[in-house]
């Protein structure tokens, strides 16, 4: 019931959908500054963006499309900064920062999978397979594959704290900072745990000496025939760590006084 009916007169390529892929981008940003005193003051920064859209527009309907994906890019900056003056000669500034970054890529069965928590393969009856993915079903014969196994969340973290202390000293202006970064990255995804299903000529060709020239793969999939299948079942989901760490002297010195 979810491969559709034909919309073009003919036994072959009989299929055409015509589909749009808009790409929407809302970006708010937000700041704020506070002089505590002549000496002190601080600031603070909010940026965000959400930027989704359909990757490509569908060749088949929901949910079994195989030509695109639901993708929404989520973005988070924070930024702040703490400036202050000991003396006329001796200034500091401090600068954190926080950025999130998320990749959401979904497909249709997916997105309706996790909004009500269903498994794809029992719903099917497809035994030894699970998940909220639809199964990939390869039929041959020109015909497009069905089903698509974008099913992620790639999350991207970072952390940055610098700061610079200026002193000027007689003809020196000199400068002492730090830089330290942390990263982490993960990846969420489990889009071919429903496996993938291909279906050949031999199954219901004449014989195998002919497989070649008759059989059909789309009938070998009416008939439930599988060439081969496959699926993957991660153990765990990776995780990427990095640090910079990086310190630095200046010194600018005046030569003369004019």
């Amino acid at each position: 019931s979810y491969l559709p009916a034909p919309t073009i007169a003919g036994l072959a390529s009989n299929y055409s959908q015509s589909d749009a892929n808009p790409l929407n981008n809302t970006v708010w940003t937000t700041r704020f500054d506070h002089n505590f005193s002549d000496k002190s003051r601080i600031f603070g920064m909010y940026s965000g963006r959400d930027n989704p859209r359909y990757i490509t527009g569908r060749a088949y309907p929901k949910p079994i499309d195989s030509n695109g994906w639901d993708q929404n890019f989520i973005t988070h900056y924070v930024r702040a900064g703490w400036d202050y003056t000991f003396t006329p000669t001796l200034f500091n500034h401090f600068n954190v920062g926080f950025n999130r970054t998320n990749s959401l890529n979904y497909s249709d069965s997916a997105l309706a999978g996790l909004s009500t928590n269903f498994d794809w393969d029992a719903k099917l009856g497809i035994s030894g397979a699970s998940g909220i993915n639809c199964p990939i079903f390869s039929f041959g014969e020109g015909i497009r594959t069905a089903g698509k196994t974008n099913n992620d969340n790639e999350v991207d973290n970072g952390w940055r704290f610098n700061d610079s202390l200026m002193w000027v000293k007689g003809r020196h202006n000199l400068t002492f900072g730090a830089n330290v970064r942390r990263q982490l990255y993960s990846r969420l995804g489990q889009g071919t745990q429903s496996g993938s299903f291909t279906f050949g000529r031999a199954q219901t060709a004449a014989s195998q000496a002919v497989s070649s020239t008759s059989g059909n793969g789309f009938a070998s999939f009416l008939l439930g025939a599988v060439s081969s299948a496959s699926l993957n079942r991660p153990s765990h989901f990776p995780r990427g760590e990095s640090g910079y760490y990086s310190g630095f002297v200046q010194d600018d010195i005046k030569l003369t006084s004019s």
